[in-house]
This record gives C-alpha cells, sequence and structure tokens, in this order.
C-alpha cells in the first residue's frame, strides 16, 4: 500500500513522478554493478542501460539510432567519424567529449581487456580526436557494423577514470544515462533520476535482486514490488487474472545447443549435426513449454534481424530420417552426448533443454544433461574447452546490434579459440563484413544462412522473448534490445 499511496499523493498534487521509489525485481544482480562490459544480456542489460549511454543505441525495433554520437560516416571503408552530442554530462556534472569515448577505448584494450564486450572493439587499430565533439576510428579492415557495436560500448568518464581508477568506478559507476546510483546493497541498488538529456519521468527507482522467477511473481502479487522481469510463462494466466498488465517483447535471440566440431567424434560430422535437428519437435516446444510467447527456429536469426533468410523452409520434425542419417555416418547404434547447461537457467529454459534431450534420447542418442557453475562454463567457453560428444546450451544472439554477423562470428573460425569451424563459411563472414554497401551485404548475409542449414553449427530450438509484469497503473514501458528504458515510466492517476 506504500507505493500506492504514494502515487496518490503524486497525483493529487498534479505530478506525474512516483513520490516513493518505484521497486522494479529482477533476476540476479551483475557480480560489479559499475563494470557494464562482463555482459550482453538480461537482467543486468536493463540495470546498465539506464545508468550508462554508448555512441549509438537500438530502438524498441532493433533499428540503429543516436545516442551520445548524433552521426557518423565512413570517411574510407576504414575510417570512420563520429559527430557527438553537446550539452551532456556524466553523473558528477563533468562534461562528455570525445577524450571519454577514446578513454573508453583504451580502458577496453586495458583493465577491462578480458571482458566479453572488448571484443566489439578488437578492429579498432586508432582512435583520433578531432575536436571536444568529432572523433575518428580506424579499423583493420572494413568493419560494416562498427556503429552498430558502439551500442554495447558505455562510455566512461575520463577525468574520473584518471582520479580513481577503473576498479574504485566498477564499485561506484558513473555514466551518463537517465539514472545515477546512489546506494547499493548485495540484494538492490537504489537509483535516482539526474539531469541526462535521456530525462527520467520518474524520480526513483529501487532495484531488487529476485532470482527465483516465482518469488519474482509472488513478490509482485504481494505488492512488494511494482514491476517484475523475465516472468515464466506458466505464470502468465494467474498475473492477468489478477489484474496485471503483461507485456511479452519477442527478443531477436534463438535458443540453441551449440555442435562443436573442433574435437575428434561425431560432431565432426555434419549428417550428425542434421540428425540431431531433425530429432526436435519445436512447435511442442514453443507451444507446450514457453506457451506459445515464442516461435519454432528454422535458422540462427528472427524475422527483421538484418540477415534473415525469409525464403528458409521449416525445419523437419522427422525422427526416421534423423535415425537414417545417424547410421549413414556410421551411428546407427547413436552415441553418447553431454550438454552443459549454466546452473541458474529460467526454469522454462531448462525444461526446453530437458525437452531437447528426450527428443534425442528417442533417436539413440544417450545424452546427459549438465548443470555447471556460470564460472566454470565461462572459462570452458573461452578457451573452447570442449571434449569429443560435449554441447552446450548457446543464443544466437543479434540483439545486441540488430544484426547477424555477431553470432555468425561466434559460430565461426573468426571466433579467437573457435568451437566451431568451416573454413569456406568463415571466409564468406569476413566478407560480409568488410562490405559497406547495405544491401548488398544483406543478400550476403541471407546466403550466408540459407548455407547454414546444411552445416547446422547447432540445433535451432526456438525464438526467445521477455515477458514483463507490471501493476496496471504503470505506463511507458519500453523493452529495447540492450535493457528496459525505465526513464519513460510513468503511473496514470
Amino acid at each position: 500500500m506504500r507505493a500506492i499511496a504514494a502515487v496518490a499523493i503524486a497525483v493529487l498534487l498534479g505530478g506525474t513522478a512516483i513520490a516513493a521509489p518505484l521497486r522494479i525485481g529482477i533476476g540476479p544482480l551483475p557480480p560489479a554493478i559499475g563494470n557494464p562490459y562482463t555482459g550482453v544480456g538480461l537482467p543486468p542489460g536493463d540495470l546498465w542501460a539506464n545508468i550508462f549511454d554508448g555512441l549509438t543505441r537500438l530502438d524498441d525495433a532493433g533499428h540503429l539510432q543516436p545516442a551520445l554520437a548524433l552521426s557518423w560516416t565512413a570517411e574510407t571503408p576504414t575510417r570512420w567519424v563520429f559527430k557527438l552530442r553537446p550539452g551532456v554530462r556524466f553523473h558528477d556534472g563533468t562534461p562528455f567529449s570525445a577524450a571519454d569515448v577514446a578513454a573508453t577505448i583504451a580502458l577496453l584494450r586495458g583493465p577491462a581487456a578480458g571482458t566479453i564486450v572488448a571484443t566489439e572493439v578488437r578492429g579498432i587499430t586508432d582512435v583520433k580526436v578531432l575536436d571536444d565533439l568529432k572523433i575518428a576510428f580506424t579499423t583493420a579492415t572494413p568493419d560494416a557494423t562498427l556503429p552498430n557495436r558502439f551500442n554495447l560500448i558505455a562510455i566512461q568518464s575520463a577525468s574520473r577514470l584518471e582520479e580513481s581508477g577503473w576498479e574504485t568506478m566498477v564499485r561506484s559507476p558513473v555514466g551518463t544515462g537517465p539514472y545515477a546510483v546512489t546506494a547499493t546493497t548485495p540484494a538492490t541498488v537504489s537509483l535516482a533520476a539526474r539531469g541526462s538529456w535521456r530525462t527520467a519521468k520518474t524520480e526513483r527507482i529501487e532495484v531488487q535482486a529476485i532470482p527465483n522467477p516465482t518469488a519474482r511473481v509472488q513478490a509482485l502479487l504481494s505488492k512488494q514490488v511494482d514491476l517484475i522481469q523475465s516472468v515464466s510463462p506458466d505464470a502468465l494466466g494467474q498475473l492477468r487474472e489478477q489484474g496485471f498488465k503483461v507485456v511479452v517483447t519477442p527478443q531477436a535471440q534463438v535458443l540453441s545447443v551449440a555442435l562443436p566440431n573442433m574435437a575428434l567424434g561425431p560432431l565432426q560430422d555434419a549428417r550428425v549435426r542434421r540428425a540431431l535437428n531433425l530429432a526436435i519437435d519445436r512447435h511442442a516446444i514453443a507451444d507446450g513449454i514457453f506457451a506459445g510467447t515464442v516461435s519454432p527456429a528454422n535458422q540462427g536469426a528472427t524475422p527483421g534481424v538484418n540477415g534473415y533468410n525469409e525464403t528458409l523452409p521449416e525445419l523437419a520434425f522427422d525422427p526416421a530420417a534423423a535415425r537414417r542419417l545417424l547410421a549413414e555416418a556410421g551411428y546407427a547404434d547413436g552415441f553418447e552426448l553431454s550438454i552443459f547447461l549454466v546452473e541458474g537457467t529460467g526454469g522454462d529454459t531448462q525444461v526446453a533443454f530437458e525437452q531437447v534431450s528426450q527428443y534425442l534420447v528417442r533417436i539413440g542418442v544417450r545424452v546427459r544433461l549438465q548443470l555447471v557453475p556460470i564460472g566454470v562454463f565461462t572459462r570452458r567457453y573461452a578457451t573452447a574447452a570442449w571434449n569429443s560428444g560435449e554441447a552446450f546450451s548457446m543464443l544466437w544472439n543479434s540483439a545486441p546490434i540488430g544484426d547477424v554477423a555477431r553470432p555468425l562470428e561466434t559460430f565461426s573460425c573468426l571466433r579467437p579459440n573457435p568451437f566451431f569451424c568451416d573454413e569456406p563459411t568463415a571466409k564468406l563472414i569476413a566478407a560480409s563484413a568488410s562490405d559497406l554497401d547495405p544491401a548488398r551485404r544483406t543478400r550476403e548475409l541471407r546466403a550466408i544462412m540459407g548455407n547454414l542449414r546444411d552445416i547446422a553449427p547447432a540445433i535451432w530450438i526456438t525464438s526467445n522473448s521477455v515477458i514483463t509484469a507490471m501493476r496496471p497503473e504503470i505506463q511507458g514501458f519500453h523493452q529495447q534490445p540492450a535493457g528496459s528504458a525505465w526513464e519513460n515510466l510513468t503511473v496514470a492517476p
């Protein structure tokens, strides 16, 4: 009742802001609140998207838009010039300039070089500050997606880095986003609106870490929080019956089982990998486990993403054909396969992988689904330490840049320490990355997606979606690829 009463007071006074903090329940908080380079997904992306800004951003539809940069131009195939937004200040009042962008790139090459986001700048060979609001980047090879990649790079304050150091900023972040961090506990982050080019309509937000999906739903039902993210599909009926607003937002992501081919064994054979795809009933998983909130996948991209090939037919559910392919490849009696899944993966996603495992067992593949700690999984993924007969859960994630280039590189020889490699396809991916003609590059990407159907580097399962639930009075919710735009949240009178 505390939050509802506060809303009533605000309305009586003619205001639109929430007097008491708007309480948002998300999954686990990131280990370091101020290090936005350790991941590109949700839930931490929801928090970081409101504290920091990139030079560019992706809107609700995944289209590239200006952010801290107002415009960008490829002056040559390997030189980009970005013009920056004037009048922007960091939360500590320091004015934003090109020097901050240069310092951020240096950070990603230095203290933050081992992070996931640091790979986005690996192709940049030179950074030149032209004036306070103009900066140039030189790349080793033409990079058509460089502006998209800057959506992922949270810009830091150069003066703060120099004065306080990166370790201090990890603990006490300062960005240019609509909200500044005012306090933290192991389970909460308190945010306050700050003057920004993205003006916040809600003065204060309290973010609560509620890792368990069922506990998040109960927190909303009992009015301990006002909005929850990453809702399980099986809770939709209950929430709607109780009068809560539910928003299902499709994501440019495809749930998959990655099939490494770098070790000797059955997964080296494309016929085996195609057989595993034929064994899966994707419609049953999409409708039965995810309650129709996702769609069956027929490739590693979703409609609307640059490179999605709309001409590809559905992946058939044909266990008999799968068994024939296995026999043709010399595995008529099947083989053993371990599938690694991170501990704490959402309940519905884990159930989906359990169902995939059961489908594979039916064609003779003896599957062992193994839950592993995130640290163990990350180390194995970074070093490609996958043995024969080992696969792992993986998103084909186009959401961060709105383009299939990122997952294509991940599932190719172009990735450092690749877990999957097909040389002819890698050459096509590299050529498309260097093509600055948008229409021609789109055709190239679609052709690559078609080729991957035969190569089958993964078992594609379903698309992904984010489900958010909130009190009916809350308006202005926007789920964007990099995270929710909390600055738009208001409460209706």
